[in-house]
């Protein structure tokens, strides 16, 4: 909140909506994984093995029916590198290069690798543009990080992110001596106990939504984001997504029902092309 003092009575909010039409967009909210295992990305949870390998599976999933680019958002560095090694002893890297090759943000000169993951997009269209007759292409897999440098001015238009994934909430370390003063600020500048959770709550969303409004760049655009942590879901993360995602978001508790839509919305989009 940019007034916490302010009296709500003066405050008027104001929202503008996106040239985008409402099919044009595939938002969703994913609680579990292929196998049924329970998305929960929290930072006691996530190195779990299992946890990573249930990723692995829904990603493994989604190379099949994803055309062209598929963006993948970690909540750090660390956790990127993590499950990337595990990915490699596991097999799973590989049967995701079988079907997309696989470039990473890393720690390194992301504009290089952001230049190598649109040449590739672009060779793998051209390629089977020409040969099949296709408007879409193999395309490849670009992991990052919220907060990282490819999440922010960076965009993923047409057929470099026809869809988004984000692994869990990028939450800031409690612990931050930065973020707690902040949190401390906010409680005293708004006499409110529960101002300082409402300013972590509210930066955790605001990263998301950096990364995830990089998708779709224009009113012939397309693409899907999938929200893959059960916490998405609730009312205090998905009441902070921009309006205009917000309304084309559902909620699917099963992995199921959620490869549906977007199979379906694959097909009706590329049916247009």
């Amino acid at each position: 909140e940019l007034f916490p003092a302010a009296p709500a009575a003066r405050v008027a909010p104001f929202a503008c909506g996106h040239v985008v039409a409402p099919e044009r967009l595939r938002a969703i909210c994913l609680d579990a994984g292929p196998s049924g295992r329970l998305f929960d990305f929290t930072f006691a949870r996530r190195s779990d093995p299992a946890m990573i390998s249930e990723l692995g599976r829904l990603l493994s999933n989604l190379v099949n029916i994803v055309p062209d680019g598929l963006v993948v958002f970690f909540p750090s560095y660390a956790y990127e590198e993590q499950v990337m090694e595990t990915f490699t002893q596991n097999g799973t890297l590989a049967r995701l290069e079988a079907k997309k090759p696989v470039l990473r943000e890393g720690r390194g000169d992301a504009e290089s690798v952001l230049s190598a993951f649109a040449t590739t997009c672009s060779r793998t269209l051209d390629q089977e543009s020409t040969s099949l007759g296709k408007a879409s292409g193999r395309g490849a897999i670009l992991t990052c990080v919220v907060g990282g440098k490819l999440s922010e001015g960076i965009n993923f238009s047409d057929h470099l992110g026809r869809c988004v994934v984000v692994v869990g909430l990028p939450y800031a370390p409690p612990d931050d001596p930065l973020l707690r003063e902040k949190m401390a600020h906010a409680v005293q500048l708004a006499a409110d106990t529960t101002a300082g959770e409402e300013l972590y709550e509210a930066q955790c969303m605001q990263a998301v939504n950096q990364s995830i409004g990089r998708a779709i760049r224009h009113k012939l655009d397309f693409s899907a984001i999938l929200l893959v942590d059960h916490r998405f879901a609730k009312v205090h993360a998905r009441s902070r997504l921009p309006g205009w995602i917000e309304a084309s978001t559902t909620h699917h508790g099963t992995f199921g029902s959620a490869f549906r839509s977007l199979r379906e919305f694959y097909a009706a989009r590329l049916s247009e092309m």
